[in-house]
């Protein structure tokens, strides 16, 4: 498309909204006279004078058309219809002539026109500005044939139109970029957008997984005895066994009651049948701290949750009055 051509489609588009505004303008005037004006005295008599006015200066102005496509109205409010109620002639003709139009007579209009608006006498300083603002892009599809004239087609058709902006939405981009800076400035917007989306997506989803990763159900004894998921024990006879047992604490009750009614039995024969038991299903054993210490030094994947329950002190018991020497203890 040539420069006068855009310039002249610019400035017909301006031209018809200008049109469209007027006839808004005097459809609204008129209209108000059709239903009651709650408006002051003073006001209602400027708007029936200017209503006045425009409907004389269209009958001055116009007067073959007045009285052919329109209906009069006299002082005494009588209504007198005009011919194109009765003969339907006139717009027989325009129709008919609208399609015996020659096609070479508008585009010597445009041609004339066109070339007009981008001359001195009737350019405005503005028209070039607003045409680079075009949401139109336009490429040409053969470049590299120079026998041909240049065959401008729209690159954005419906397939590239929504392929645009999921590449942009999927971090991947397309090989078609907009050319216009309305354009631009729309992609950019759109760009933005899709990259806020995806990095709070991202940030979301990684600290929702990093959150459910480090999340451990059972902190203390309480956590443990109000569920019933993961089993628990201690071995059986053991000292432990006995601290549950004779414990008057409500919570340690209510696991040793748990540990004495559960079938199949929550009690182990040893420390290594215990720490096999945790290892391969959902079970808690309940040890000695210092047992504890030593076999998750021994193994990475045990830990230990919560403080102790208890705190209880060895000691070597020794005849009264005999104290072995420093050699006896090691025999």
């Amino acid at each position: 498309m040539e420069h006068h051509d855009r310039i002249f489609n610019y400035r017909l588009s301006r031209a018809r909204r200008v049109v469209e505004n007027a006839f808004g303008i005097l459809s609204h005037k008129f209209r108000v006279l059709l239903r009651t004006m709650n408006q002051r005295p003073g006001t209602c008599r400027k708007i029936i004078t200017t209503c006045e006015i425009l409907h004389n200066l269209i009958r001055l102005r116009y007067p073959a058309t007045h009285n052919n496509m329109m209906d009069l109205e006299e002082q005494n409010l009588s209504v007198i219809p005009g011919a194109w109620r009765n003969d339907k002639v006139l717009l027989d003709v325009y129709h008919e002539r609208a399609r015996n139009t020659g096609t070479q007579e508008w585009r010597q209009i445009r041609r004339y026109l066109g070339h007009y608006f981008t001359s001195k006498a009737g350019s405005v300083p503005w028209q070039d500005k607003m045409i680079l603002l075009s949401p139109y892009e336009w490429y040409n599809p053969h470049p590299c044939l120079r026998e041909r004239k240049n065959v401008l087609e729209n690159q954005y058709t419906l397939g590239n139109s929504l392929w645009f902006p999921v590449g942009g939405f999927m971090q991947q981009g397309s090989e078609i970029m907009p050319r216009a800076l309305s354009t631009r400035c729309v992609s950019g917007v759109w760009w933005a957008f899709t990259l806020i989306i995806i990095s709070s997506y991202t940030a979301n989803l990684a600290a929702f997984l990093t959150v459910q990763r480090m999340e451990v159900p059972i902190e203390s004894p309480d956590d443990l005895a109000d569920q019933t998921n993961i089993q628990y024990g201690t071995i059986h006879g053991g000292s432990t066994m006995t601290f549950f047992m004779n414990s008057r604490y409500q919570t340690y009750q209510r696991m040793w009651n748990y540990m004495y009614s559960k079938q199949p039995s929550v009690f182990v024969k040893s420390t290594e049948e215990g720490i096999a038991r945790v290892i391969n299903s959902k079970y808690a054993f309940l040890m000695e701290s210092t047992m504890n210490e030593y076999y998750r030094s021994l193994n990475c994947n045990l830990t230990q949750i919560g403080g102790l329950l208890d705190t209880k002190g060895y000691g070597i018991g020794m005849p009264l009055g005999e104290w072995p020497t420093t050699t006896g203890l090691y025999e």
